[in-house]
């Protein structure tokens, strides 16, 4: 047993950018002060097998794997913004600090690159997580209120890659 490889407060940074192919290192950027911490989601659907001669199944061959990433972005800032509704770039005009964010529902699919870092296993190390290939799935209802931080809180599902090679489709955990 070693309780260094017990996590305990995972500040983390989380970084965000357009998808690119290949797995190629996009260009990130930090999404800023986060509440709630950020929330890997997987799931396995699998396919059970059920003999005659047995009272329990005796496969489980997956058949689906999906998984969602949930955070609460806490900076209200207009890329942010364009993240959260899934809005191409060019739908974002002005200069520092006069912005304009043009809200298009009939936009087109849109794909990202994240990258997850925060506390490793030990003392010292980093754990990184990088996931090649995602999309704004749900992006909850935003509070204008007076007892409350105005968060855009969304969920990003997280699609297999399919370009490239490796077996990384999903996501690349890296622990330096």
């Amino acid at each position: 047993m070693d309780i260094t490889n017990i996590i305990v407060g995972a500040h983390a940074t989380f970084k965000i950018g357009p998808w690119v192919t290949a797995k190629a290192a996009g260009t990130l950027v930090e999404v800023g002060a986060t509440a709630g911490g950020v929330t890997l989601d997987p799931k396995m659907t699998p396919h059970l097998v059920s003999i005659d001669q047995r009272l329990g199944d005796v496969m489980a061959v997956p058949v689906k794997r999906e998984m969602d990433m949930k955070l609460r972005l806490l900076e209200g800032s207009i890329d942010n913004w364009v993240t959260a509704f899934g809005q191409p770039v060019a739908n974002k005009t002005g200069t520092t600090p006069n912005w304009t964010l043009l809200v298009d529902p009939s936009a087109g699919e849109l794909y990202y690159q994240t990258e997850l870092k925060g506390k490793g296993l030990g003392t010292t190390k980093v754990r990184t997580i990088t996931t090649w290939r995602n999309y704004i799935k749900e992006l909850t209802a935003i509070p204008f209120k007076k007892d409350g931080e105005q968060g855009l809180e969304i969920t990003l599902g997280v699609l297999e890659e399919t370009s490239g090679t490796g077996a990384d489709n999903w996501f690349k955990l890296v622990e330096t």
